[in-house]
């Protein structure tokens, strides 16, 4: 099983260099779920999703993260370079 982090408004992944890209093969890989959503929370990013690829199955599946801080909704991108 791979742990990836997408960003769910512009559908590009974190990756390794805590930037951003659109290939799959360069996004991050998070050991642990609770090192992704920590990722999230120490950067601020929000509207994001944690992707759950199990690759002997096929089976994905993924489950929001969210950090809404009221109307204005959460701080974006904070803390990541593009």
């Amino acid at each position: 099983m791979i742990i990836l982090l997408q960003d769910t408004r512009i559908l590009e992944y974190v990756d390794a260099m805590e930037g951003w890209t659109s290939q799959h093969d360069r996004a991050r890989i998070f050991q642990r779920a609770p090192d992704a959503v920590a990722f999230c929370g120490n950067t601020g990013v929000a509207k994001m999703a944690l992707i759950f690829e199990f690759t002997r199955s096929g089976l994905n599946f993924s489950l929001p993260v969210s950090n809404d801080d009221g109307p204005q909704g959460a701080k974006s991108r904070a803390g990541v370079t593009s």
